[in-house]
C-alpha cells in the first residue's frame, strides 16, 4: 500500500478512488483527462460500505517518503464524501471549495458540510488530530511542489 502524502490526502473521494481499482490497468489512462467525472460515475453506481482514510503516518513531501508525521488517526465512514470533507477540513480547507466534493455533494452522493458530519472520539483525540493535521498542512504548503 502506497503511503499517503499530505498532498494525496487532499480529497479524491476515497470510496470512488478505491472503485477505480476495478478498472483494468490498460484502460485507466484513457480516463485520466476526465478522472473527476469517472470518480463521480463510479460512486453513483457503487457505494462502498466502508471508507477508511488511514492517517497513521502521513508523508509531508512527495519526494521524501521519510519525512513523515505520526498522526495516529483514521477517518472512517460509510460516506466517502464525508471522509474527504473531514480530511479537507482538517487541512484547513472548505470542502465545498473543492470542485469534486462540491459536485459529489450537489449530486447527493454524500455529505460535504462539516457541521453536518458527526465526529466521534474524545475531545483530546479530536483536538490532537486537528493540531497535527494543521502542522502537516503548513509543512506541505511551505514545500515547493
Amino acid at each position: 500500500i502506497k503511503q499517503k502524502t499530505a498532498y494525496d490526502i487532499m480529497p479524491s473521494l476515497v470510496g470512488s478512488e478505491m472503485c477505480i481499482e476495478t478498472v483494468p490497468e490498460s484502460d485507466k489512462s484513457r480516463f485520466h483527462d476526465h478522472l473527476e467525472d469517472v470518480l463521480l460515475d463510479l460512486l453513483t453506481v457503487f457505494r462502498p460500505a466502508l471508507n477508511i482514510l488511514d492517517l497513521t503516518d502521513v508523508c509531508l513531501h512527495r519526494e521524501d517518503a521519510d519525512a513523515t508525521v505520526h498522526v495516529g488517526g483514521v477517518i472512517v465512514s460509510t460516506d466517502a464524501v464525508a471522509v474527504d470533507a473531514v480530511a479537507a477540513s482538517l487541512l484547513g480547507l472548505d470542502p465545498l471549495n473543492i470542485p469534486l466534493l462540491r459536485r459529489a455533494h450537489d449530486l447527493g452522493l454524500g455529505e460535504a458540510l462539516p457541521e453536518r458530519i458527526r465526529i466521534l472520539g474524545t475531545e483530546y483525540q479530536k483536538q490532537r488530530l486537528v493540531d497535527l493535521m494543521h502542522e502537516i498542512s503548513i509543512d506541505a504548503s511551505s514545500t515547493p511542489h
